[in-house]
């Protein structure tokens, strides 16, 4: 994520610099793209005023709180835009996996039809096959989009150790994490 961090009205402070750009570094836990935060913190009239912009793909997220301490102000700001970041993450699981455009392809298991019922009733089983253009990501950023997503698996290339991973929804929801183990290969 990408900060900047603008004082108007007052004087350049790094441990308020700091402060804002570690509150909003927390929020990392919730996108999964990289995205830019711009943080204006000025002083008007004796209020201190703490605004965030946090632009991620087709999304823009505002708040704005004014208060006597600055510090103060940026933690009301970061509790707005957290809430709203969450509404926002909710609202993306609440649609069908095939109406949101997500960065990276997710492999989501194909429901059994009637036709595939009997097909595998009365023939051999066939193999479907579904390609995959997927970007490196973290183990974390895998389990946020598995997290997002209405499917029980995620394939993705580890960016770590550039190998083909699995991570999966286990019935005590919780995340199972499959890593490739070369034997003698």
């Amino acid at each position: 994520m990408r900060v900047s961090v603008t004082f108007r009205h007052m004087d350049n402070s790094d441990a308020l610099k700091k402060y804002a750009e570690d509150k909003i570094g927390r929020l990392n836990k919730y996108v999964y793209n990289p995205v830019d935060a711009s943080v204006v913190l000025s002083v008007e009239k004796h209020r201190q005023i703490a605004e965030v912009v946090i632009n991620a793909e087709k999304t823009t997220i505002k708040g704005r709180e004014a208060t006597e301490n600055m510090y103060s102000a940026i933690d009301m700001v970061m509790e707005k835009i957290e809430k709203q970041i969450k509404k926002h993450k909710e609202r993306l699981v609440s649609h069908k996996a095939d109406n949101i455009r997500v960065p990276m392809d997710i492999v989501e298991p194909m429901p059994a039809t009637r036709e595939d019922k009997y097909i595998q009733d009365s023939e051999e089983s066939k193999i479907i096959t579904k390609t995959l253009d997927s970007k490196p990501m973290t183990l974390d950023e895998a389990a946020m989009q598995l997290d997002i997503s209405e499917s029980e698996f995620i394939v993705f290339i580890n960016a770590d150790t550039r190998e083909m991973n699995v991570i999966y929804r286990r019935k005590d929801n919780n995340f199972g994490h499959i890593i490739p183990k070369n034997a003698g290969v």
